[in-house]
Formats: C-alpha cells, structure tokens, sequence
C-alpha cells in the first residue's frame, strides 16, 4: 500500500490507525522526513513501540481516536 504513494522522501507522513507501526516504520526507511502514528489501542501501541526501538527508529506514536479529531484549519 505505502509504495502506491510515491515518493515520500523527505515528506511528513501521519499513519491513522497505525497498529503495530509497520507501514509507519517503512515510510521512516523509504525517507520520510517526519512519521507520527495514530493509534487507539494502548496494548497496540505498546506492540508499535517495542517494533519501532528494534529497528532504531525515531518516529511518534500518539494515543487517540483518530475519528474524533479537529479539523485545526479551521
């Protein structure tokens, strides 16, 4: 899916509903400038952590309900 994208090399990437923080790390290893993952899941999030320091990453992973976010354009 994340090579349907294109480059993302030195863009910003937000990964909603990230899960275990696979597609979030390969946009990091394909050249990502900034990565954050969005996840609900507390236990998840723990997975996506532990993932993200075994491949020595430097991406975030913010706790929230990505359905209930703002519109901060606006």
């Amino acid at each position: 899916m994340i090579l349907t994208l294109g480059d993302i090399a030195e863009k910003r990437v937000a990964d909603l509903g990230c899960g275990p923080g696979v597609l979030s790390i390969a946009a990091e290893m394909l050249g990502a400038d900034y990565v954050c993952g969005f996840e609900l899941d507390e236990d998840v999030i723990e997975i996506a952590q532990r993932n993200i320091d075994e491949m020595e990453c430097d991406l975030e992973i913010v706790q929230c309900d990505v359905t209930t976010l703002r519109d901060y354009d606006n």
